[in-house]
């Protein structure tokens, strides 16, 4: 059984933003659709809880470099990210 949540994803800026945090969930096992919205700086997630958790979703997004939700990102991958995602903070 899937379930839907939505995540928080402040730091975004721009459509390759999107592109890296949706790779990143595509990665984690039990995640089935994402659906990363820029405007609305929020990320829509199906998932197995059976196989993933919040921390689970969360810790894949942070350490891809961006936050989530109160969730702080991974300092070390948000230096890695291009210019245009990094929202100076």
């Amino acid at each position: 059984m899937f379930k839907n949540t939505t995540i928080s994803v402040p730091s975004i800026m721009c459509d390759m933003c999107v592109t890296t945090i949706t790779d990143a969930l595509n990665k984690v096992d039990g995640v089935n659709n994402i659906d990363v919205n820029l405007a609305g700086k929020v990320a829509v997630v199906k998932f197995n809880p059976s196989k993933v958790d919040m921390n689970g979703l969360e810790k894949a997004i942070t350490d891809a470099g961006y936050d989530a939700n109160e969730t702080p990102r991974n300092r070390e991958a948000y230096k890695n990210l291009p210019e245009c995602c990094k929202d100076g903070k």
